[in-house]
């Protein structure tokens, strides 16, 4: 597999930084090369592509390859285009990230099809069982009609299975593909995502098992009773994870998307754990 820096872990949740100085950029780029990461996975929170120049974007790509890195992806988080108020803005953002993989060089261009966050006020979640079968059968098509722009840009796009919006069980993930039909466009299992709510733990090893074959791209993170801990230490056990991926045939791109305390050790401690179960499963299945 190959590791890339998700450079969302950079903005903590709910907030909004000044974009970063070319000075920043390179620090990070840098820091990521020497940690052991191969590639980043850009996110306009941290770095807003979206409002670059083709110009700029070649200069960022040239930045990032000097580094000795690639983009592996640009995420597109909370990008939720059927249901909410502004989900024609949402869509166009879509659109422009697949302009600009190609510019970048990125091999993935990851939504996830949820509700902004709230920053002023509380709201219910959004659940995929709540939202009518016409939301869920607009969506697809609205996801199919994106999948075929990607083909032609020589990109995949990749749905994530994401809380608060509706893609929040694995079936709801593999119903959309169906609809889709498209051989580009594939899931990230990111099934920590659903292990943050208060509640019963969902059914970590099922989902894995179910998206495995399906999976484009793949953020890691973990909790322990809803509170966000170091990947080897929550509820889900990645050396049983690490088996089904493997057993699956996945050999994308992982990005660690562990977001709280010292966020840049917890990338590494992370990094290592997860590169001990690659050379122990390449050792175990000599």
């Amino acid at each position: 597999m190959r590791w890339s820096f998700a450079s969302i872990v950079l903005v903590p949740r709910g907030q909004q930084l000044a974009p970063p100085s070319a000075a920043e950029r390179r620090r990070v780029f840098a820091w990521a090369r020497d940690a052991g990461f191969s590639g980043v996975e850009l996110t306009a929170e941290w770095l807003d592509f979206f409002a670059l120049s083709d110009r700029a974007l070649h200069e960022l790509a040239t930045e990032i390859g000097d580094a000795g890195l690639r983009v592996s992806g640009l995420n597109v988080p909370r990008c939720l285009f059927t249901c909410e108020p502004h989900a024609g803005r949402e869509f166009a953002r879509v659109e422009r990230a697949l302009t600009v993989a190609p510019l970048l060089g990125a091999d993935v261009v990851n939504i996830a099809l949820s509700l902004p966050l709230a920053l002023n006020a509380e709201r219910p979640p959004l659940r995929g069982a709540d939202a009518p079968a016409e939301e869920h059968a607009r969506a697809a098509k609205l996801v199919a009609r994106l999948g075929r722009r990607a083909r032609a840009a020589g990109v995949t796009l990749v749905v994530e299975l994401h809380d608060d919006g509706l893609l929040d069980t694995p079936e709801f993930c593999l119903q959309l593909l169906e609809r889709v039909n498209l051989p580009n466009v594939g899931i990230n299992p990111d099934v920590a995502n659903l292990c943050r709510d208060p509640g019963p733990l969902p059914d970590w090893r099922r989902a894995f098992e179910l998206l495995a074959p399906r999976t484009a791209n793949w953020h890691v993170k973990n909790y322990r009773r809803a509170q966000p801990v170091s990947v080897p230490d929550g509820d889900i056990d990645y050396a049983v994870v690490w088996e089904i991926m493997r057993a699956a045939g996945y050999d994308g791109w992982v990005s660690i998307e562990s977001r709280f305390g010292d966020v840049l050790a917890e990338q590494r401690t992370a990094l290592a754990y997860l590169k001990s179960l690659a050379a122990l499963a390449a050792t175990q299945h000599l």
